[in-house]
Formats: C-alpha cells, structure tokens, sequence
C-alpha cells in the first residue's frame, strides 16, 4: 500500500492528542547524557545565540537578550506526543508556498484571501495549481485517488481553520505554536517553548534520530504507549456536539480515564467505531 502524499490533519492531531491525555504522566523526568549532547549541539548550530545547561530534573535556556527560561525536563518528554503533528503541519506549509512561489504574489495576502474560501476563484486557482504541483511531483503514482485526497486535505488547510484547530495564518513561522499547545493543553504565555522544541525534533536529523521513543532519551520514564487509529476508517466525528466546535476543547475536559476512542455522540465518553 503506498504511503499517503498527507495525513488527515483533523484525525492525526486528535490521535496525538488522545495519546498525550491516557500516555503521559507529570513525574520527574531524568535526560541521557546523549539527548542533552544533541539538545545543546542544535542549539550551537541553529540558535547560535541561545545556550542551555542541564540540571537533574530541569534546564535552564539563555536567550540571545540574555533572558533565562526555566524548563521542567517533562516538557522534553511531552514534546514527542506533538512531533509527528508539527511534522505534517510543516509539510502542508511547505506546499501551500509552492503553490505561492508557482502562482501568487504574495503568501502573507494568499493566506489571507485563502482563509475563510470566500473569494471561491482563488480558491480554485490554489487547487489547480497544486494539482500540476502534485502531478509533476507524483507522476509514476498508481494510485491517482491519492492526488485528488492530497489536494482536498491541503485546500481545507488553507481554507478551514477549525478542521486542523489553526488560529495565526500559515504564512508565518509560528503558525503551529498554538496548535501544539491547544493539543497538549498548555498555557501560550508560559509553556510556549514546548512548541519549539517539538520543532527542533522536526527539524533537526539528530534530535528527531534519538527522540524516537520517549524511554530512548529519558532514565527509567519508560516506554509511551501509542496506539495509532487508522486515518482510513470512517470515523463519525459529525455526531458529536463539540464546544466552540473543537474537537482539542472536548479533549481537554474530558478526564484521562474516559478517553478510550472516538464516536460516540458525548463528550465524557468518546468512543471510534472499528
């Protein structure tokens, strides 16, 4: 079975997050040597200006203005349960720029326009290019099916915020900081740079390399129990009633030990047809 071109942002980022809720625990978290070497390693080369020393139980991060930001080592741990969404997030953006770069002008006012699908022109314009982008990129594919899916997934991208939980536009760099966060129930103001540090697992060969599993990087935290819902089966998430129409809200207020699947149509028990 061929690999799909993208996931389905909306079933992937409440797989993470059902994961993170019934997976992770807040226990003092232990680093191997070899994750604070590779931590501190890309930080060297990618934020030359920022600096890091590890503690026991905590980290302390210098900025380039010569600001310190406290870092429980939970945060390196939780970071994994948003890695493979920040992974696709970045592959979405990176094809909505190249349909910028083969057809617009400008990617700050495409997003903008894009956002919402009310000019349906442009729109169609977005889809027809990414089509040629795709066909070119994808030409020995036997599966063609997988084309049309890439093209409907990455135009609710970059047309309906609420199927991925967006909040800032696609063009700018932060723009998968408050997913991250929506998804791990955290506080932008003060657990923002676990965004960041999903990032630099993504982008980073080393840190991506040693992150694999959470017991490979951390002392005695053991193995994260994953269990990965297939994105194929036809969930029926139109049944349930979601606040503010966001399946992250019903996520966070449901208690961990309720959290077993997705279908039903309550939030205190989430349930998936299989």
């Amino acid at each position: 079975m061929e690999e799909k071109i993208v996931r389905n942002l909306k079933y992937l980022i409440r797989n993470a997050a059902i994961n993170y809720r019934n997976g992770f625990s807040w226990n003092d978290v232990k680093l191997t040597d070899e994750f604070k070497n590779v931590y501190s390693k890309y930080l060297s080369e990618v934020k030359s200006s920022h600096s890091i020393d590890f503690n026991e139980y905590t980290a302390v991060l210098t900025t380039s203005s010569n600001l310190q930001i406290f870092i429980p080592n939970q945060w390196f741990a939780l970071a994994v349960y948003a890695k493979e969404v920040c992974r696709e997030l970045l592959k979405y953006k990176a094809y909505f720029e190249k349909v910028v770069q083969n057809s617009f002008d400008c990617s700050h006012d495409t997003a903008l326009i894009l956002r919402g699908a009310s000019d349906k022109q442009i729109v169609q314009k977005f889809s027809m290019s990414l089509r040629e982008i795709l066909e070119d990129e994808y030409n020995q594919i036997e599966d063609k099916n997988m084309i049309n899916e890439a093209i409907d997934y990455v135009t609710k991208f970059v047309t309906d915020y609420k199927w991925w939980s967006g909040s800032k536009t696609i063009d700018r760099g932060d723009f998968y900081v408050s997913v991250i966060l929506n998804m791990l129930n955290l506080v932008n103001a003060s657990q923002g740079y676990v965004a960041d540090i999903t990032y630099a697992y993504c982008t980073y060969d080393e840190l991506d390399s040693v992150t694999n599993e959470i017991a490979s990087f951390t002392v005695d935290l053991g193995d994260s129990t994953w269990q990965d819902y297939d994105d194929s089966i036809n969930y029926s998430f139109d049944d349930i009633e979601y606040p503010n129409n966001s399946l992250l809200d019903t996520i966070a207020e449901t208690p961990r030990q309720n959290i077993i699947h997705i279908s039903g149509k309550t939030k205190k028990e989430i349930k998936i047809k299989t």
